[in-house]
């Protein structure tokens, strides 16, 4: 029997009610828990959701660090935990420059200032409730610090054909005791043309952030990222998208019918993974709908 995976509850303005309805929905139907998505305060978004559930974990995935001060960020997650324990996860990430960009936050340097970041939030909690810490990592010298410092790691949209890779410059003796996380995008459909379509155009946000670009010339695709570096050049979203090959969407998402859907979570759990979180897509566009399909396949 394929492991029920998490799910991303993302922060939806004006559909909130909609979204504790998930989270109320996953639990009824045994799903281990949901993870809150930044941008937005997804601290708060936890607390929402663990209040108003009963044993589902919640975890942050990810809050920014150059978004709250440490202080602030060990405090809140104190209170989540006294409040709600073992059912809370600090999931914690550098996040992209343009974002911080765009709101005029300094950037720093992303492996100095995480290990900063979660000594100071160790420091703070000292003799205090702490939720497990969640460092996001996507390439190879975050990954080894995510092994070195947290409980856990979250990779995002990672290529399982590179996860061996990942997961290696972890020590064995430390991957035994952690959080394995990743979050995939995932679509349902009898549609597989649509639903590839659909992933296309949920990569396709990502393939835009020099990140990401890196990230998946470490990972083999440096072919694919030069075309899309091509096609983001002349801002042509559509030949963009068509750069995106099966064989690469294939490696990063988990989408098709219900059984190829199953099949590729128990492929990503087969490899190491143990927390596989969906950050689930639609053929429509409406993605709390996805998630209510994404539910049902794996009923």
């Amino acid at each position: 029997m394929v492991e029920k995976p998490y799910l991303f509850a993302n922060d939806h303005p004006r559909r909130r009610a909609d979204v504790i309805a998930l989270a109320q929905e996953a639990e009824a139907r045994d799903f281990p828990g949901l993870f809150s998505e930044s941008p937005g305060d997804n601290l708060a978004l936890s607390l929402a959701l663990l209040d108003r559930t009963k044993r589902i974990a919640v975890g942050t995935g990810i809050a920014g660090i150059y978004l709250r001060h440490p202080h602030t960020m060990a405090t809140g997650a104190s209170l989540i935990e006294e409040l709600h324990p073992k059912r809370f996860l600090l999931g914690l990430g550098t996040s992209h420059v343009p974002f911080h960009e765009e709101m005029e936050v300094r950037y720093g340097k992303p492996l100095d200032d995480m290990r900063r970041y979660v000594q100071n939030i160790r420091s703070v909690t000292e003799g205090a409730p702490c939720p497990p810490i969640i460092v996001a990592a996507l390439r190879k010298r975050m990954s080894t610090l995510a092994g070195e410092i947290g409980d856990g790691v979250m990779w995002a949209n990672a290529a399982l054909s590179h996860l061996p890779f990942s997961l290696a410059q972890i020590p064995p003796e430390r991957r035994s005791t952690m959080i394995l996380s990743n979050s995939a995008p995932a679509c349902v459909s009898e549609d597989r043309g649509a639903a590839l379509m659909a992933i296309r155009r949920y990569l396709l946000f990502y393939l835009k952030l020099p990140n990401y670009q890196n990230y998946f010339v470490e990972a083999g695709y440096e072919e694919e990222v030069m075309a899309a570096r091509s096609a983001i050049g002349d801002g042509d979203d559509e030949s963009l998208m068509a750069k995106i090959p099966e064989r690469m969407a294939s490696d990063v998402a988990i989408f098709g019918t219900k059984s190829e859907v199953l099949e590729k979570a128990e492929a990503w759990a087969a490899a190491g993974i143990t927390h596989l979180v969906l950050d689930c897509t639609s053929t429509t566009g409406d993605n709390l709908k996805a998630a209510y399909e994404v539910i049902d396949a794996f009923a």
